[in-house]
């Protein structure tokens, strides 16, 4: 009844037959369909070794540009103190460096400024010396007068 309405049966007899008149199938047709899944399992298997042996390789750089960077990153780090102690170290220096030029011009001041009072008094004496002579100049070149009183 099956067979009247069209319904094939889902089992093979023994000769490959699914029943309801169709031909059986061909024993060299159904090698052949085989040997194509063999070799298509074989490429699909020789494909799946390529690509793990890509994703390990893969994982390998991934691992190796990991530990770069975090090399990197440790080193950043290192560089980073070293820069901010050098700033430090640079504020210090120039900490001492005024303190120290302060330090030499109160001290030359110090050196200088008996120095500069010895000049200003030889200065003024100088001035007084030839405030004299100009006077003394003065008196031999004017005719003498005779004093009024």
């Amino acid at each position: 009844m099956a067979r009247w309405l069209g319904v094939r049966s889902s089992r093979r007899d023994r000769n490959g037959s699914l029943g309801g008149g169709e031909p059986p199938i061909d024993r060299a047709l159904l090698a052949e369909i085989e040997r194509i899944r063999a070799e298509a399992r074989e490429e699909l298997d020789e494909l799946k070794d390529v690509l793990r042996h890509r994703a390990r390789a893969v994982a390998d750089r991934e691992a190796e540009l990991d530990r770069t960077s975090r090399h990197l990153d440790r080193r950043a780090k290192r560089l980073a103190r070293q820069r901010s102690g050098l700033r430090e170290e640079a504020r210090r220096r120039s900490r001492l460096r005024e303190r120290f030029a302060d330090r030499r011009e109160r001290l030359e001041a110090e050196e200088l400024a008996p120095r500069e009072e010895r000049l200003d008094e030889r200065e003024r004496e100088l001035e007084l010396r030839e405030r004299a002579l100009t006077e003394r100049e003065a008196t031999l070149e004017s005719p003498a007068k005779p004093d009024p009183a």
